[in-house]
C-alpha cells in the first residue's frame, strides 16, 4: 500500500478511515494524492486530499476521501 504524489510513491504503514501513517520520511509537499492498495493481482485506487499536508513517519496525516 502506498501513496502516489505527483509521480512519487511513499509507503503507507497504517491506513484508517480519516488518516494514514507514513512508513518513511518524505519532503514532498502536496495537498492531493492517490492511495494505491494492491492485494494479489487486484489493485484499488482512490483520490484523497491532505488538508494539513504530510506528517512525519509514525505520525497521523489527516485525509479526506475525494472518491
Amino acid at each position: 500500500m502506498h501513496l502516489e504524489l505527483g509521480g512519487a510513491r511513499v509507503r503507507i504503514a497504517q491506513l484508517g478511515p480519516d488518516f494514514l501513517i507514513l512508513a518513511e520520511a518524505t519532503d514532498i509537499r502536496m495537498r492531493q494524492a492517490e492511495i494505491v492498495f494492491r492485494v494479489d493481482a487486484r489493485e484499488r485506487r482512490w483520490p484523497v486530499e491532505l488538508p494539513q499536508g504530510l506528517a512525519g513517519p509514525g505520525q497521523r496525516t489527516p485525509i479526506v476521501n475525494r472518491a
